[in-house]
């Protein structure tokens, strides 16, 4: 799987013509890939990207499969490390891609760039608060349940915070 980072012309594409996000990437689109409910974090991104490029790498990626070439995931980055060095992932596979190891191996591979930055101490990631198929992704990936949150503003529901720290 190859891990990208998005520029601002991804994050354009992704919102207004996935399919010009296919031919730049060169690249079928796994149907089903953008929820809705994603868009405005999508939109969040392209602003903050376009506010401050120091942010590249920090954002949004896409997870893409080889063979054949198709662009099966997103996920990324909250933001850089903060102070005490930690950085949170999030991550989704397509509908008709999952089961299949794929958001394994995606999670994997943004922990392994998350600590690749000597800043970072600490990856964390949410699941909703029940264990299912983004738990055990996270288990498999060496992370930890720590506590169960509460914050209405963030979530509507309570969520689980999980933690892999820097070995």
């Amino acid at each position: 799987m190859e891990i990208i980072h998005c520029d601002v012309e991804h994050l354009r594409a992704l919102l207004e013509d996935q399919r010009r996000l296919g031919r730049r990437l060169e690249a079928a689109i796994a149907e089903g890939l953008v929820d809705p409910e994603f868009e405005e974090a999508f939109r969040f991104s392209l602003n903050e990207l376009l506010r401050q490029p120091e942010l590249f790498g920090f954002s949004t990626t896409l997870f893409v499969l080889e063979d054949p070439r198709t662009l099966c995931g997103l996920g990324g980055f909250k933001g850089p490390p903060d102070a005490e060095g930690v950085i949170e992932i999030g991550y989704s596979i397509a509908p008709g891609l999952r089961g299949r190891g794929l958001a394994t191996e995606a999670a994997g591979e943004l922990a392994r760039i998350a600590f690749a930055d000597p800043r970072v101490r600490v990856v964390i990631a949410h699941t909703l608060a029940q264990r299912n198929a983004s738990t055990r992704v996270l288990e498999k990936n060496g992370f930890h349940f720590v506590r169960e949150l509460v914050d209405p503003k963030e979530h509507p529901d309570p969520i689980w915070r999980w933690e892999r720290q820097r070995r």
